[in-house]
């Protein structure tokens, strides 16, 4: 067998294998938190929303 040399090949040296986990570990870990993140701020549009639309005697 001929060791693939392409831009896309698996790294072949198991600590390589463990860098690019933990990179893709830290980068998962920031996406959760952007998405914490996201999600507060779209509770807040909400209840900001919801209180406006109340005060102006809309209703839901």
């Amino acid at each position: 067998m001929t060791s693939d040399t392409s831009p896309n090949a698996l790294p072949q040296d198991s600590s390589a294998v463990d860098l690019e986990n933990t990179k893709v570990m830290a980068l998962l870990a920031e996406i959760e938190d952007l998405k914490a993140c996201f999600q507060q701020i779209l509770l807040k549009e909400k209840n900001d929303y919801d209180s406006l639309n109340k005060s102006y005697g809309g209703t839901d």
